[in-house]
């Protein structure tokens, strides 16, 4: 009789998928691969899937938590981020993009741009160190936003409700807490 208690279980539209999670280095253990190969056996043969995670290579890490430092938006000028968003920055290399804005510091729009990166707003590739010869593309987060705050109105799920309360999150900004049926006047 085996048992293995994997790490995740996610429901998808599709085959629930069952995750465990190893470092890299434990991966070529011979018990650890007979316990995944016989894992997979037993779900796949279900129907469901397997998959196996592990930490990403090491510059694509390194890079990652690099960027996670211009995580908070409210270190960079407000100005500099809105220009920015302006500015034609597809195709650039990040040294080039950290000069595109004259009125400001190189190292403020360069912390600005490494704040885009890591909103996703650009996007360059990560399995490379980052440096100045790095090229950067638009990315998939668009502007397409509204500032939500205490009496902010909008639609949710058919109807009109107002937001009464906001909370601070770990990321270090607000998100509603409590909304209430708006009253129209």
């Amino acid at each position: 009789m085996r048992q293995h208690i994997p790490d995740y279980f996610l429901l998808t539209g599709q085959a629930p998928v069952v995750v465990d999670v190893k470092p890299l280095h434990r991966l070529s253990k011979p018990e650890v691969a007979f316990t995944f190969d016989w894992t997979r056996e037993a779900l796949e043969s279900r129907g469901w899937k397997y998959e196996v995670w592990s930490e990403p290579p090491a510059v694509e890490l390194e890079n990652i938590r690099f960027l996670a430092g211009y995580r908070r938006d409210w270190l960079f000028s407000g100005e500099a981020l809105e220009e920015l968003w302006d500015a034609d920055l597809d195709g650039l290399l990040l040294g080039q993009a950290a000069k595109c804005l004259p009125n400001h510091p190189e190292p403020h729009v360069r912390a600005a741009i490494h704040h885009l990166l890591w909103t996703q707003a650009l996007v360059t590739d990560l399995d490379r160190p980052l440096g100045p010869s790095t090229r950067v593309e638009e990315g998939r987060v668009n502007r397409a936003a509204a500032r939500v705050g205490v009496g902010t109105r909008f639609r949710y799920d058919g109807e009109t409700v107002e937001v009464v309360e906001m909370a601070a999150t770990t990321a270090g900004n607000e998100r509603p807490c409590r909304t209430s049926p708006a009253k129209l006047a």
